[in-house]
């Protein structure tokens, strides 16, 4: 059911559900799991577990994002610090869906018009034509663009930026404050949500941390 992608993992009160298996698919998922934290302690333990599998279990009011993948990128599923696993979870409990695009698919430009954004990440690795075609096709048509960019740089992410006449510049921002050296380096920029900045201003004052922050040429 993707349960586990609704709520935090681990803890003592963790339970372990069986994953749906239909007869179709019958022995493809033999022995697939997926785990829940469960607070069973709770005056509404129940409520918490039929809201959590009724959640996962429909697709109704969902909004589907795409994400490019398979060029070194930070993958969805991955629970590791390079993995975007977290973010995918946190997403989808509130009702947005990050789905890998399929770009094999003969009629790409079909599914394009499904998801309400586009997420390209930093590859490792060039990208085929045809993937950057289809990606530009999505952004040119209007739709939303999310570049998750590294100090590295991406040629192919600059020129997307490029588009909306932005340039995302080589290197990392140094913060020299003793919080930023507190909060890992001076890589790290820290800040407050009382700056007003577009960024932070909705975090209602709380201190805020970006390693390896790059800048944007406007």
């Amino acid at each position: 059911f993707g349960v586990a992608e609704l709520l935090p993992l681990g803890g003592a009160n963790v339970v372990v559900v069986g994953a749906a298996v239909d007869g179709a698919n019958e022995g493809a998922n033999e022995g697939a799991r997926v785990r829940l934290r469960f607070d069973a302690g709770a005056a509404n333990q129940e409520e918490q577990l039929t809201n959590a599998l009724r959640r996962a279990t429909s697709t109704k009011g969902r909004t589907t994002v795409w994400i490019v993948a398979g060029h070194g990128e930070g993958d969805v599923n991955d629970a590791g610090a390079a993995g975007l696993s977290q973010w995918k979870a946190t997403l989808l409990a509130r009702g947005i869906e990050l789905v890998p695009f399929p770009f094999g698919v003969d009629a790409p430009d079909a599914l394009l018009s499904q998801g309400r954004a586009m997420v390209v990440p930093f590859a490792k690795t060039p990208r085929s034509e045809q993937e950057r075609s289809i990606i530009t096709r999505f952004v040119d048509g209007g739709g939303a663009l999310l570049l998750l960019c590294e100090p590295e740089g991406d040629a192919f992410q600059a020129e997307l930026a490029g588009r909306f006449s932005l340039l995302p510049l080589p290197g990392v921002v140094v913060d020299e404050s003793a919080f930023a050296a507190a909060a890992g380096g001076a890589d790290t920029i820290v800040g407050s949500g009382t700056q007003g900045h577009a960024i932070t201003q909705s975090l209602r004052g709380a201190l805020t941390h970006f390693p390896h922050a790059t800048s944007i040429s406007l």
